[in-house]
């Protein structure tokens, strides 16, 4: 009966960890990143004429 419950634990983990998403992670931070390079690159221009 142990073996039975462990491997439906297991099942249910491997599923689990099978149902997140990734890719919307990626794509947040990959537009996070995109969003501060202009920010950045104005900082440093301020930072250098002034």
């Amino acid at each position: 009966m142990t073996n039975q419950l462990l491997t439906a634990a297991h099942g249910q983990a491997q599923q689990l960890a099978l149902s997140v998403d990734f890719g919307s992670g990626f794509t947040n931070a990959f537009n996070k990143v995109i969003s501060f390079v202009p920010k950045f690159i104005g900082f440093l221009a301020i930072l250098v004429i002034g």
